[in-house]
């Protein structure tokens, strides 16, 4: 067995005794040719979150701003007049269903607009189909012009007809409809030479 030669040992350890050989450690986090995870990821410098802050406060109020407004149409009542510009043009009429998915309102609260409106004679229902009774000023009709029916033409139905309702005699004579037939059809009744009874017309 050889002997262990204790001399460099003994050199070395008198050396930092003495301060001329001093030791120095040094830290190793990872092994060599390795890159590390951590240094991959670049964190985000204190500049840029105030700006993401700010967009993010921004983003979240726009969106409570969107959601206050469609509450507040919501909660909104509507006014007979919105409901008459509705109509206003409308020669074939429209339904309570249609009324209430152009207002996005449930039945209870149009049913009484409409009520109301029927009330004042500003509309009238034939079957379920609202029309507007009178020509609102102040809006432009999609009706350029007055379209001519023959109030004779009417009167001579009616004669054959009698009990005839606007939708009856819409239908014989070529499917016209209300704001065609409520003009000539007044000028009849107010000249004497038909009647009405409820909804019904016929001849004196």
């Amino acid at each position: 067995m050889k002997k262990l030669d204790l001399e460099p040992f003994i050199v070395l350890a008198k050396g930092i005794l003495s301060g001329e050989i001093k030791l120095f450690a040094e830290l190793v986090s990872e092994k060599p040719g390795k890159k590390s995870k951590k240094s991959s990821v670049s964190k985000p410098s204190s500049a840029d979150k105030p700006e993401k802050k700010q967009k993010i406060q921004k983003s979240a109020k726009v969106k409570v701003s969107a959601k206050a407004e469609k509450v507040k149409d919501e909660k909104k009542p509507v006014e007979p007049r919105e409901v008459m510009k509705y109509l206003h043009g409308k020669r074939a009429g429209e339904k309570i269903s249609s009324i209430c998915s152009h207002f996005e309102k449930g039945r209870k609260e149009i049913k009484p607009i409409l009520e109301k409106l029927l009330k004042k004679s500003f509309i009238e229902e034939v079957k379920g189909v609202y029309f507007l009774k009178h020509r609102m000023r102040g809006l432009n009709s999609n009706i350029k012009e007055k379209v001519s029916v023959n109030p004779k033409m009417i009167l001579d139905f009616i004669r054959k007809n009698p009990a005839s309702t606007l939708e009856k005699i819409g239908e014989a004579l070529g499917n016209l409809t209300y704001q065609k037939l409520i003009y000539p059809i007044r000028t009849l009744v107010k000249s004497g030479k038909i009647r009405k009874n409820d909804k019904e017309y016929s001849a004196v």
